[in-house]
């Protein structure tokens, strides 16, 4: 089974996550949802904790930037880890997959909409 780990900086709910990381545990995935609140290092350190196979990034237009920031520090560390970013930004700047640390780009309701390299 799949270890999935979602990264986001802001301090709310966000339900898309939440929903997705719910219905990988009812079929067996391993899910958890960090927030980031320190250093760079310090999130990377707290997501390799988890061991996770694929890293996703909720990307709004301007937060964008953020989570290429992180993607790289995270592909810095740990090459074989996925990273998909998804929402409103790459659903309408899906090109994002141009950047080297984003392997996958999920837009609209993502159930079968991917952009992947």
């Amino acid at each position: 089974m799949a270890n999935i780990v979602f990264v986001q900086n802001i301090w709310a709910d966000i339900l898309g996550p939440m929903y997705i990381s719910a219905y990988l545990k009812k079929n067996g995935h391993m899910s958890e949802i960090i927030v980031e609140y320190g250093s760079v290092n310090h999130l990377v350190g707290d997501i390799l904790k988890h061991s996770p196979d694929i890293v996703c990034f909720y990307c709004t237009t301007g937060l964008h930037l953020w989570a290429i920031s992180r993607a790289k520090a995270i592909k810095q560390a740990r090459k074989n880890i996925l990273i998909t970013l998804g929402c409103p930004h790459p659903t309408y700047s899906p090109e994002v997959i141009n950047d080297l640390s984003v392997d996958i780009v999920c837009r609209g309701e993502s159930y079968n909409q991917k952009v992947c390299k």
